[in-house]
């Protein structure tokens, strides 16, 4: 098996439109059980039901593979800032604990419709279990990719300058893109991705890349830095093809982030 370090994302449910990353969820949520009238809103709006996004429990990371004492700024932990989560003792799902997050960002699905979603942790290789749980986790990581974005400077050549494979959202220059195929809903229970960082070559920016790159930014638009918007993994996949993206990895170890 390909060996990787991967981001661990936690998938809470459908957005409006479409899906769930890193976990996908509803962009309004209820902050505990309401009680009379709003219960009463609640039973009629099916939207309303969906659970808060809270973390997994240790006992649910180890059913499906994964040493929860290896998880990297797990919200609820000293290393995870206490502004993006909080402790909130109204959760009622048995796979879940008492800690929220707070943080939610957007992100394109396979079909290149916004969604929205919530990282509860990273992790490296070594949190998978050395059991047939933590094998077929890693199976499952290895086969579902989240695109990043970095901004990309240019050097005098037209070559890409320092970028930054981090995950932060300030070095993005678009949204991400996940790779949310058929069986992501049904086996990718914790939201497992190995995180892709999409970057334009120079040969994107000579006249025949340029015109590739127009049918793209004719149908999505512009990101940040003034290349075309890309929507969805095809997209990133169909330019790599053509020689007018590169993709990164954080090495397995040292880098910016985990892989």
């Amino acid at each position: 098996m390909k060996t990787k370090r991967n981001t661990l994302t936690l998938i809470i449910r459908r957005g409006f439109v479409a899906m769930a990353l890193l976990a996908l969820v509803l962009p309004s949520w209820p902050s505990r059980i309401p009680t009379g009238a709003a219960q009463d809103v609640l039973q009629s709006n099916p939207l309303l039901q969906n659970n808060p996004p809270f973390d997994f429990n240790d006992a649910f990371y180890t059913q499906n593979g994964i040493d929860p004492a290896r998880l990297i700024v797990r919200v609820g932990t000293p290393n995870r800032p206490q502004n993006v989560w909080t402790v909130d003792n109204f959760n009622t799902d048995p796979t879940r604990n008492n800690i929220r997050t707070l943080e939610t960002a957007a992100a394109f699905d396979i079909n290149g419709n916004l969604n929205y979603f919530n990282v509860f942790a990273v992790l490296n290789v070594d949190a998978f279990l050395d059991n047939p749980a933590g094998v077929r986790a890693r199976t499952i990581a290895d086969s579902f990719r989240a695109i990043f974005f970095p901004k990309t400077p240019r050097l005098a050549n037209g070559d890409p300058g320092p970028v930054s494979l981090g995950f932060a959202v300030e070095t993005r220059r678009q949204d991400n893109a996940f790779e949310t195929k058929d069986t992501y809903f049904c086996q990718n229970l914790l939201g497992f991705w190995v995180a892709n960082f999409a970057i334009f070559t120079k040969k994107a920016f000579m006249p025949a890349g340029k015109k590739i790159l127009k049918t793209y930014s004719d149908r999505n638009g512009f990101d940040a830095d003034g290349t075309p918007l890309l929507r969805t993994v095809t997209e990133v996949d169909e330019l790599v093809a053509q020689g007018l993206i590169e993709i990164r990895q954080n090495p397995l170890t040292g880098g910016e982030g985990t892989r």
